[in-house]
């Protein structure tokens, strides 16, 4: 995709996420028990880069939107431990070993078809050390909701930002085949006695059920090594909101992606 779907929408993004730290204790637990250099694959504007890096631990970010690299150097801005590299998850602009690899967030859910996500799993597998292990952070999938909303804008939430108010709005379309969503996102702001300002913007997303990412894994040369439901390390269930797994590396480090679609 040429189109940087975050553009749009990154100062607005930053503020919704600005608050969320629940993974941040995990990663940072993580981190200290591989050692070693932590890279976060779609590091997008810096929140867990920069929080990262603020305890002590040297950190790569990774991210192909130039607009989330630049707000993620402001917010990094005089920590040295932390840099930020642009590049794609299928093609990492780096060479040295890494003691853990972040997806967050559903950042590996961008990468729709199966050659992508074994190429971006190569290359994550190609820099991790022995003893390093990945995380990959997805929404564990919740048809039925997604087709109660089908065709609705929903209401996400309205918060106050200062004087202003801010609503999140979304809208879905569920290609259950495909194993994908396509999602609408918008964002109305408007400060007190002025007119509404809407930016939005659309994002394609792969949704995954563990026997597949197990797949994915093991045909990339890693082994789950554990399945979690929360950050709290909750195991996973049916009733969970996140599918969180941690992969540890075995054998030989393939030299590239197969195709699996």
């Amino acid at each position: 995709m040429n189109r940087d779907p975050y553009a749009p929408i990154a100062e607005l993004y930053d503020f919704e996420h600005e608050g969320f730290q629940e993974d941040i204790p995990f990663y940072q637990a993580l981190a200290r028990r591989t050692g070693g250099v932590v890279l976060e694959v779609g590091c997008g504007s810096g929140r867990i880069t920069t929080a990262l890096g603020r305890a002590g631990l040297t950190v790569i970010g990774v991210d192909p939107s130039p607009v989330l690299l630049e707000r993620a150097r402001q917010r990094s801005a005089g920590l040295a431990t932390v840099r930020y590299l642009a590049g794609e998850a299928t093609a990492l602009p780096l060479d040295e070993p890494i003691g853990l690899a972040i997806f967050a967030l559903d950042t590996f859910a961008h990468l729709l078809e199966g050659a992508a996500q074994l190429r971006a799993l190569a290359e994550v597998r190609r820099l991790l050390t022995r003893r390093g292990r990945l995380v990959i952070d997805l929404s564990l999938p919740d048809p039925a909701t997604w087709r109660q909303e089908e065709g609705l804008l929903v209401h996400a939430w309205t918060r106050r930002a200062g004087t202003a108010t801010v609503q999140k709005c979304y809208a879905r379309h569920l290609d259950e085949l495909a194993q994908q969503q396509e999602i609408f996102l918008c964002y109305d702001r408007w400060p007190e006695g002025e007119a509404v300002h809407r930016v939005s913007t659309q994002l394609r997303l792969r949704f995954f059920y563990p026997p597949e990412l197990t797949l994915l894994l093991r045909l990339s040369r890693f082994e789950p090594e554990g399945w979690y439901g929360d950050y709290d390390l909750t195991p996973l269930e049916e009733a969970s909101a996140r599918l969180i797994v941690i992969a540890r590396p075995v054998g030989r480090a393939p030299r590239g992606g197969g195709d699996v679609r």
